[in-house]
């Protein structure tokens, strides 16, 4: 896996058509888009706690090939404000590209579930206890049970007692809410979470497939290359 290679794949895709017209295909490559305030990225993600990420297939890489940063933000699901606040505060981008990798599950409820029962061996009786309630009850249902947004909450991070923590999840009730809760704050399963192993986009379209991962550090993905992302916000 070269370095030009893939950044002329990734960034150039749009202009790297075959005599038949059509862009390359994208085979076993997946990929992440990572934030970080470091010159260059070292793990897929850098939150506190978080053990487990989502990272795309393939599929997801064809159909990032040929776009800019901004478009590809916006392709897998975030918001024109959100880049913005994002860019305004000196966050990087960077495409992580490599190999498919050794347990990585298709991200459905089931998959990713497993996944963070595997990797939360602590709280593994609460996620099993709640899992049913988890898979059939829609993400608007679960904010009118609390009361409050998510997304607000999370913008005041840890210092918000209501941000929902390894150990706070432990301390509470230990009810379906509190573990959604969870898997909002610290596994990161957003409102664009469907469960059916493809992002939703904000407008409501299907995203690209995902898959589900250990967070890992770069250096243990073997073969990767980091594309850095020019990303700029339309006026």
């Amino acid at each position: 896996m070269r370095q030009q290679s893939i950044e002329r794949l990734v960034l150039g895709g749009g202009n790297c058509q075959s005599t038949s017209g059509k862009k390359p295909r994208v085979r076993n490559l997946y990929a992440r888009l990572v934030r970080s305030h470091r010159k260059t990225p070292v793990i897929l993600a850098e939150e506190r706690d978080r053990r487990v990420t989502m990272v795309m297939g393939p599929s997801g890489v064809q159909r990032l090939l040929g776009k800019n940063g901004f478009d590809m933000l916006i392709e897998l699901g975030h918001t024109a404000e959100y880049i913005g606040h994002e860019v305004a505060a000196g966050t990087k981008f960077s495409l992580v590209v490599f190999r498919r990798q050794k347990g990585m599950r298709a991200a459905t409820w089931n998959g990713v579930l497993a996944a963070v029962c595997e990797h939360y061996p602590e709280v593994k009786h609460l996620i099993d206890a709640a899992a049913g309630e988890l898979k059939r009850t829609a993400f608007e249902d679960w904010q009118n049970q609390a009361g409050f947004k998510f997304a607000e909450v999370h913008a005041e991070g840890r210092k918000d007692p209501r941000f929902m923590t390894v150990a706070r999840l432990l301390e509470s009730k230990g009810d379906a809410l509190a573990v959604r809760r969870f898997l909002y704050h610290t596994v990161r399963l957003t409102e664009l979470f469907s469960g059916d192993g493809y992002t939703r986009r904000h407008d409501g379209k299907r995203g690209v497939r995902e898959y589900v991962l250990e967070n890992k550090v770069l250096a243990s993905l073997g073969e990767r290359v980091i594309v850095d992302l020019d990303v700029h916000v339309p006026e």
